[in-house]
């Protein structure tokens, strides 16, 4: 039977420590903690306030007593495949983080799949690919580690659709660019080597994915497709770049042209993410322009 209904939420629910009850132990996971303090005050009826309360101390008396919690120490590597060894809530392992969530909100399949992306991008600029924990993409994009577990088998799935993106990104401006074959030429080149393909976020994304292109297959496969992309696109601009100029071209001609305006156009976006304000605006670009000209043997303005 339950004892008399408490005379205050305070002093009731407030002070006790209710993990401490005589059916509790340190070995306990913190769910059968709380269902034991749900047990122990069944017959009282608590506000939302006084439940709340009673959460937070059970989930103190958790930390303090269960040897299977160890308090959160920063970002930590995770495993090829989400694995959670942490029995307590989220928003216990990271409080800051999850005070800082995004509201949720619903969203189409592709929406919220874009999203996920986004935010896996923007832990690993900010935290790099070792850093970037699935909670703290899941933080950053508003959701719970079971809603990312619905669209992404595996971190390294999340890593591999974002490096993807990034690289998409990137080739589908190049696509994208309009007017006379000049134009075209000269817009692809500005569009590489400024802002937002050219800035801080890029460079720290680049360098954070390249550094495993060399021991991870799936992200050399998406390195080298997306690298042929765009080079092949670059090739394409140039073949009509030439034609229009009256000096056409083989694709083998075009192919070496590609593969050295695009080693420039590498060099002098490196240079403008980690040194921009060193350069006066539209420099790069300039130098870029002046380059193509000089190896083409053709003018870039008519």
């Amino acid at each position: 039977m339950p004892g008399p209904r408490p005379s205050s939420t305070r002093g009731s629910l407030g002070s006790q420590s209710f993990c401490r009850h005589e059916n509790s132990s340190p070995g306990r996971s913190f769910v059968q903690h709380l269902r034991l303090v749900t047990l122990f005050h069944g017959g009282h009826r608590c506000t939302c306030a006084a439940i709340i309360q009673v959460y937070n101390n059970c989930a103190a008396d958790f930390l303090r007593t269960s040897p299977k919690c160890r308090p959160y120490s920063g970002a930590r590597h995770e495993p090829d495949r989400f694995t959670d060894n942490h029995d307590l809530p989220e928003r216990l392992l990271f409080p800051v983080a999850a005070m800082n969530r995004r509201s949720f909100h619903r969203a189409p399949e592709g929406e919220r799949r874009q999203e996920l992306i986004e935010a896996t991008l923007d832990c690993i600029s900010e935290f790099g690919l070792k850093g970037a924990t699935v909670r703290q993409i899941a933080v950053r994009a508003g959701v719970t580690a079971g809603l990312v577990r619905h669209y992404f088998d595996s971190k390294d799935q999340m890593v591999a659709e974002a490096y993807r993106a990034v690289i998409a990104s990137l080739t589908e401006k190049a696509k994208n660019v309009e007017g006379d074959p000049t134009t075209r030429l000269k817009d692809f080149i500005a569009i590489n080597l400024t802002e937002p393909v050219a800035d801080s976020r890029s460079v720290s994304l680049w360098a954070a994915f390249i550094s495993q292109v060399r021991v991870d297959p799936v992200l050399a496969e998406i390195h080298r497709d997306g690298y042929l992309a765009f080079r092949n696109a670059l090739q394409d601009l140039l073949s009509d770049f030439l034609a229009a100029k009256g000096r056409p071209a083989g694709p083998e001609e075009c192919r070496r042209y590609a593969i050295a305006i695009n080693g420039l156009v590498d060099g002098l976006w490196v240079e403008g993410c980690l040194a921009g304000d060193l350069f006066r605006d539209g420099e790069l670009v300039s130098i870029a322009m002046a380059s193509v000209e000089a190896l083409l043997g053709l003018p870039m303005e008519e």
